[in-house]
């Protein structure tokens, strides 16, 4: 689903580690790429999917990966 794509875009670029990112900062970054309350939540569960897993958690880490 798109909703991947959009959460890579948001951890890619990330100022710092994932794991140092409040979810209020979050909130903020998904509202910016998604408008619906259902897409916002979609998204943060990918997101958190991502931060479980640790596969991505910087820019350089996203570089990197490509």
């Amino acid at each position: 689903m798109w909703y991947r794509d959009v959460a890579n875009q948001i951890v890619a670029r990330l100022p710092t580690n994932i794991s140092n990112v409040s979810e209020s900062y979050l909130d903020t970054v998904i509202k910016r790429y998604v408008t619906r309350r259902e897409d916002i939540e979609e998204v943060k569960q990918c997101i958190n999917e991502i931060k479980s897993s640790k596969q991505i958690k910087t820019y350089k880490d996203f570089i990197n990966k490509k």
